[in-house]
């Protein structure tokens, strides 16, 4: 019978004293001490007896968390032992020490999360030993790589070897384990052959040394006779099996967790089983049920939360009183920005300092956009926490990485130019990058196409010009490398050539303590050393090999550990399994939605790695699923000590608030919360102290109190409010000597809406390359290459060339690039069986053209050129799904422009009289063709299109940008600083000031009020 105590509440070193001998499990909730309980003990440990111990825990984060305090609060310089380290890094030690005794001949390689994924998609692609059955169709895929990867790490977690998997389908396992477990031989094969080891089975093979090997065993506990093993509840079977070696070696084992907190159940991990472990092992159980942490409705809605899961949690106690709120707001930006101003808010009025403060959210990847930029547009500073991404999701990293990709791929210049521009590498802040942009968009250019411009032409300032071409130099030497060399000497080259790295050692050298800077130099050194490692593993490996399994995101074994920043005073920014361990004194879980914490969409996938944990039926698979998130979001609400901020939004006005929001015991908002008003600036300060006084419902010694507020206030001057002043004037025209440059494109859009050409073409503020135009210029080039034969004839090959050419990342989600991806591929089954013949007669295909209309230059791009009768026939591909009318295509000013440069263009008449203009929609079949409108010419048709077209060009050269009260705004993207909508009429301020209000002769303001 295993005995139990409940520890009183006294200082961890105190409690430590009080530990029965033997064997101990000790049972808390969160904020109970337990890690405080352990730490206390590992001095006296080390430096005592001399009999030695290891304090084990599961991630690297924590580790490096406790051996800072653990340092920290010792006075001995002997302080070697003392620390805490992960199972992997204990396992290592053990394998690196005495690989001698297992089969490697030398000291074996860790293999990183990117290199184990690459290996497994090797052996897959080699397709030698293993019969994948009707799964072979899908051997090919990233996606069948990533789910075999997982379920190869799944079983070497569960200590699961072919033999076993095999057994298992004998006794009903999914079928596909048969052919999972010949790979899962296959891989070990492969694996001893290269001397090398993944994560998982590191722990595997120390716990064969252990048992295989007494010397060793004995070794092993006579250097650590303690083991010290915090976050126990997360244990999988291949780390209980080496905690019960060494304690049946003779070594005593403590171990601290909380029975209720599993949250690594996929990872093998059995919920709820540290009370079953601690009679297995012989252990007296102890329990800490005061909570430092915890406290008041805090308390109380964790304890509510892990009771509804069924089971009897720690009886906890709180001391505190942790307040507890939840918010909602109308979409995600939304939800970001009230999120970054509330913690300014904290830190500014109630004196919180940043360090103390953390964001939590379901998926960082998903959701750390948004919030990344709120934070950084209030000011606020943030941290990822260590180990919390990969190295490649360092910023500096990525955009040499960006670099490569361009190298390799120039079709993604629309994608990756602009990024690498505001990079270090190209240098330019985002005001200059914005008058890039202008400057291409006048010169009718792409922006990739514009930046390889003489620099004279850039139309941008001398230094501006010096930085575009340095970045193009590096990009054109790039794509000499990746050619030529391994992608560790590309890196090399990038380097030594790129002068942002020489600025950056500079800047690092001058300040120590630049934070940033030093973070971005380690961050490039552990970068190095990953590509050294991957290309000793893989002889010869380029960088497009690199890039291929480095994009590989799920796994997170990069040898990267960010330096510590607990001493910068910054935000934390984690997801919200990386928070176990952590406390704050304000924490925000954001993005509490359904479908996203909890989640409740898991796909079964092919080999169920689920099952290994047991077969559950469909209703006990789904109480486990939602438990396990339950106990995610126990996770994120028990980290604060003052005040739990819960917040969610709808997306797209889709999406209902967190079943476990209703648990807390809180009122949810039945609407969007009002955003906090409290002023952060001065200028913020002084423009609501400013409404105050003009409004004048409010009461005369309100606006009193504001008029006597703003006087008292320094460095403001009413003369510069924005109601004195008179609109600009911009020396240059648009239109250099009356003459416009403009493609016809553009030109419509004038014709539709004057002021929105001025927002997109004159402005810039259209720099958006969406995923439609993407797949519209994927399709364009299929077709294109096709008709000229240069891919092969038969519709397998057409649908090589579009799988080939097709890059989901260029999609908002998987569904919706799963859905081009069939519009596509019937697209392509349609274009074959109707129209390819009639395309390989086609005359011309993507023909540029530039005409003359009263002085303005127009340029443009047919698509496809048709003999019809004697004449010609313009067509131009539309992959919407949108179709226009008859009478819309009769009318259109495109097809119109395509006339008239058929008449004009030198190139485009000799072809012939154009007789009828198309508009082809791919995606509307009709009839077994591709649906076409038309447009058709009459005598005086080149008249009355240039006649419409002077008007046009001239109200555009002539800056005529009146908004359009008629125009087509469905899909406008300046409605908010468009004076026909609400939320755009005061961005074009009124030039006057406000009724009844003056100015005197000394700039103050007169008027009625106060």
């Amino acid at each position: 019978m295993t005995t139990q105590t409940v520890l009183p509440d006294a200082p961890p070193g105190e409690l430590a004293a009080l530990l029965p001998p033997g064997n101990v499990v000790v049972l808390g909730g969160p904020g109970s001490g337990k890690t405080a309980l352990l730490e206390a003990m590992m001095p006296t440990l080390v430096t005592g007896s001399g009999s030695g111990a290891v304090f084990l825990t599961s991630s690297r984060q924590a580790a490096v968390t406790s051996s800072e305090r653990l340092l920290a609060a010792s006075a001995s310089a002997a302080t070697g032992a003392l620390g805490c380290v992960t199972w992997h890094a204990f396992a290592r030690g053990l394998v690196t020490s005495h690989a001698d005794l297992l089969p490697y001949r030398g000291e074996p390689r860790l293999l990183s999360g990117p290199e184990q994924w690459s290996l497994v998609r090797s052996l897959l692609l080699e397709a030698d030993g293993v019969d994948w059955g009707g799964l072979a169709p899908l051997v090919g895929t990233r996606a069948f790589t990533d789910e075999l990867a997982d379920f190869v790490l799944a079983c070497e977690r569960r200590l699961i070897g072919p033999d076993d998997l095999l057994e298992r389908v004998g006794a009903g396992g999914p079928a596909a384990w048969a052919p999972g477990a010949a790979f899962l031989s296959a891989y070990g094969e492969r694996l001893a052959l290269e001397d090398s080891v993944d994560q998982a089975g590191l722990l595997a093979q120390a716990g064969d040394l252990l048992e295989d090997v007494p010397e060793v065993l004995a070794a092993t506990v006579a250097r650590s006779a303690t083991v010290l093993v915090d976050e126990a509840q997360e244990l999988d079977p291949a780390k209980w099996r080496l905690l019960e070696l060494l304690v049946g070696g003779g070594a005593r084992a403590v171990l601290a967790g909380d029975p209720a907190g599993t949250t690594d159940a996929f990872r093998g991990a059995t919920p709820g089983a540290l009370p079953g472990h601690a009679w297995r092992l012989g252990a007296a159980v102890v329990r800490m049920e005061h909570s430092r942490r915890l406290g008041g409705a805090g308390l109380d809605a964790v304890q509510r939360l892990q009771q509804a899961e069924g089971q009897a949690p720690v009886a906890l106690r709180g001391g505190r009183a942790t307040a507890v709120e939840v918010a909602r707001y109308p979409g995600p930006a939304d939800e970001a920005d009230a999120v970054a101003r509330s913690l300014r808010v904290a830190h500014q009025r109630d004196g919180v300092a940043y360090g103390r403060m953390a964001v939590l959210l379901p998926s960082l990847r998903r959701t750390i956009g948004p919030v990344r930029r709120a934070l950084e547009r209030y000011g606020v500073p943030y941290r990822l926490g260590a180990g919390e991404r990969q190295l490649v999701a360092e910023p500096v990293v990525r955009h040499v990485l960006n670099l490569f990709r361009l190298a390799l791929d120039p079709e993604r210049a629309d994608e990756l130019v602009p990024q690498l521009l505001t990079s270090p590498l190209g240098g330019l802040g985002p005001q200059e990058l914005r008058a890039l942009r202008r400057a291409a968009l006048l010169a009718d250019r792409t922006l990739a196409r514009h930046v390889r411009a003489p620099a004279g032409d850039l139309g941008v300032d001398a230094r501006v010009a010096g930085r575009v071409a340095g970045l193009c130099g590096l990009l054109d030497q790039a794509g000499r490398w990746v050619q030529e060399l391994d992608a560790d000497a590309c890196f090399w080259e990038v380097w030594r050539h790129a002068p942002a790295f020489t600025r950056l050692v500079r800047r690092a050298e001058a300040d120590p303590a630049n934070m940033q800077a030093q973070r971005q130099l380690d961050a490039l050194t552990a970068f190095s050393r990953a590509l050294a490692l991957f290309v000793d593993g893989r002889p010869g490996a380029s960088m497009r090999t690199y890039l291929d399994v480095v994009e590989r995101a799920d796994f997170a074994g990069d040898p990267w550990l960010p330096p510590a920043m607990a001493k910068g005073d910054a935000v934390a920014l984690l997801s919200v399994n990386a928070a176990k361990g952590q406390e704050y004194g304000v924490v925000v879980v954001a993005g509490c939605l359904e479908g996203s914490l909890p989640r409740t969409a898991w796909p079964q996938g092919l080999f169920e790695a689920w099952r290994l944990d047991g077969d559950l039926d469909p209703v006990a698979k789904a109480r486990a699923i939602l438990d396990a998130e339950r106990r995610r979001f126990v996770l994120g609400a028990s980290r604060a000590r003052d005040r739990a901020v819960f917040t969610w939004s709808r997306v797209e006005g889709r999406g209902e608030p967190s079943r476990f929001l209703a648990e807390l015991g809180v009122e949810l908002p039945r609407e969007p919360s009002a955003p906090d008003q409290t002023p952060l600036e001065p200028l913020e300060a002084a423009g609501e102290l400013r409404r105050v006084l003009t409004d004048r419902d409010r009461q005369a010694a309100e606006r009193l109190a504001a008029a006597s507020t703003l006087a008292a206030m320094p460095g403001l001057d009413p003369r510069s409010w924005w109601w004195r002043r008179d609109w600009t004037s911009d020396p240059e025209p648009i239109a250099a000597e009356g003459r416009l440059r403009t493609s016809y494109s553009r030109i419509g859009t004038y014709e539709d809406c004057h002021l929105r050409y001025f927002f997109g073409s004159v402005a810039g503020l259209d720099d958006r390359t969406s995923y439609q135009m993407a797949f519209g210029k994927l399709m364009h080039t299929v077709f294109e290459l096709a008709a000229k034969g240069e891919i092969a004839d038969g519709p397998e090959a057409l649908k090589a060339a579009y799988r080939e050419r097709f890059d989901p990342a260029w999609f908002p989600s998987r569904a919706v690039a799963h859905q081009f991806w069939r519009d596509g591929m019937d697209m392509l089954k349609l274009w074959h069986r109707s129209e390819w013949e009639a395309a390989k007669r086609a005359l011309a295909f993507e023909i540029d053209f530039a005409i003359e209309v009263g002085g303005h230059l127009i340029r443009g791009r047919i698509d496809r050129i048709d003999r019809l009768g004697d004449g010609i026939a313009l067509l131009d591909y539309k992959t919407g799904r949108t179709l226009a009318t008859e009478d819309q295509a009769g009318s259109s000013l495109q097809l119109a422009i395509y006339y008239l440069a058929a008449l004009r263009d030198p190139e485009l008449a000799a072809l012939g009289s154009p007789v009828e203009m198309q508009l082809v929609y791919p995606a509307r079949p009709r009839q077994g063709r591709f649906t076409r409108v038309s447009q058709h010419p009459g005598p005086d048709h080149a008249q009355q299109v240039e006649q419409r077209l002077l008007a046009l060009l001239d109200g555009a050269a002539g800056e005529a940008f009146d908004p359009n009260p008629h125009a087509d705004c469905r899909f406008c993207q300046f409605k908010t600083i468009c004076p026909m909508w609400p939320q755009g009429e005061s961005f074009l301020a009124p030039t006057q000031p406000p009724a009844g209000l003056t100015t005197s002769g000394n700039g103050r303001e007169q008027g009625e009020g106060p």
